[in-house]
């Protein structure tokens, strides 16, 4: 009975360990609760397990869509600030959420609950902006995101920026450790969800992206279904400083297309 106990407890503290790590690794949020710039309004989206969503929202001019940003694992919604500007200044609606712990939304993050939570983003839309098109815009982690979202059917159009295939993938590319995802409870597997997507699709990425292979990119990309779909290379571009005019160009006349 001892033994069981002690293999308990040990069972329950290495299950808390690897949760603190992947949480450390994968989900390093800034939980800084910042005001929302100009023309975005702050609001509270509640979710069916009890937590709380801080959201920035806009809706677009008439006849434009909104775009559904899930930003990546750095820092919090604020950071954005520039990019959301630039969104409503072409008259394109905005909904953006901080994740479970990111920028005041409460809750622990993992695979299922960020899956979740954009059901409910998606789900909600209508009552916050509008209806109309919708396009699922994801950076980094949130194209991981945003991928499962097109793939359940809840997107108009699908934008990534700087996609990886999967944790597993990052996890070899990055540490050297062959199979994360079985220490990890997040798998991540995008490449594999979006051979189901067949929405309009752009994808961005920088050649000498440091933090996730420019080849990952070009994996998602040719997995994708579908038809209409551009990949859209920036030379010599990192993995945080994609906004530039040789992919903003192109990224504006998608958006303007949807």
């Amino acid at each position: 009975m001892k033994l069981l106990l002690i293999l308990v407890l040990v069972g329950g503290a290495a299950f808390v360990g690897l949760r603190i790590v992947e949480r450390a690794v994968i989900y390093p949020f800034s939980p800084l609760r910042e005001d929302p710039p100009a023309g975005l309004t702050e609001v509270e989206v509640p979710t069916p397990d009890g937590k709380r969503l801080v959201v920035w929202t806009a809706p677009p001019t008439p006849g434009r869509a909104t775009v559904l940003y899930f930003h990546g694992n750095a820092g919090n919604l604020a950071g954005r600030a520039g990019r959301f500007e630039a969104f409503l200044s072409r008259g394109l609606g905005v909904v953006a959420a901080g994740y479970r712990g990111s920028s005041g939304s409460t809750g622990w993050p993992s695979e299922q609950a960020l899956v979740g939570d954009a059901l409910t983003l998606r789900a909600v839309l209508p009552d916050l902006v509008g209806d109309g098109p919708v396009v699922c815009y994801g950076e980094s982690l949130g194209a991981a995101v945003a991928t499962r979202l097109a793939a359940l059917d809840g997107c108009d159009a699908l934008v990534l920026e700087a996609p990886f295939t999967s944790i597993s993938d990052m996890g070899q590319a990055l540490y050297g450790i062959p199979r994360l995802d079985l220490l990890a409870r997040s798998h991540w597997r995008s490449v594999g969800h979006i051979r189901t997507v067949t929405v309009p699709l752009t994808v961005l990425h920088g050649t000498e992206d440091r933090l996730i292979p420019f080849g990952q990119g070009e994996a998602v990309f040719e997995a994708a279904a579908s038809p209409d779909k551009t990949f859209v290379p920036l030379e010599g571009g990192g993995h945080t400083n994609l906004w530039q005019p040789p992919v903003t160009g192109p990224l504006f006349l998608f958006l303007d297309r949807i």
